[in-house]
């Protein structure tokens, strides 16, 4: 992604038992494939499709996805979710619903 390029971006708050744990695993467990760097608040992921940032609060973790096209912002949002729902078998179920940002 350029920095010149506009890019298209959207959002999932998740409501989640002990998000910072959940953040943490999951930013570490995808940056194995993606340049990872802590931000204020979480991480920030560099992967080739585009850039996927998890960040949280006291209850919510909030996923953000940026990409130059519609396929690899969806491509991001499924490997977020994807990997997600893996680690959290055990909790009860919630919802990801993305939004645009």
């Amino acid at each position: 992604m350029t920095s010149e390029s506009k890019a298209l971006e959207s959002k999932a708050l998740v409501k989640i038992e002990r998000p910072s744990r959940y953040g943490k695993q999951l930013a570490s467990h995808l940056s194995h494939k993606s340049e990872l760097a802590e931000i204020l608040g979480g991480w920030q992921l560099t992967m080739p499709l585009g850039i996927a940032t998890i960040t949280a609060d006291d209850d919510l973790l909030i996923m953000t996805a940026k990409a130059e096209n519609t396929a690899d912002l969806e491509r991001i949002q499924f490997v977020l979710d994807k990997h997600l729902k893996q680690f959290t078998t055990k909790l009860p179920e919630f919802e990801i619903l993305w939004l645009k940002a």
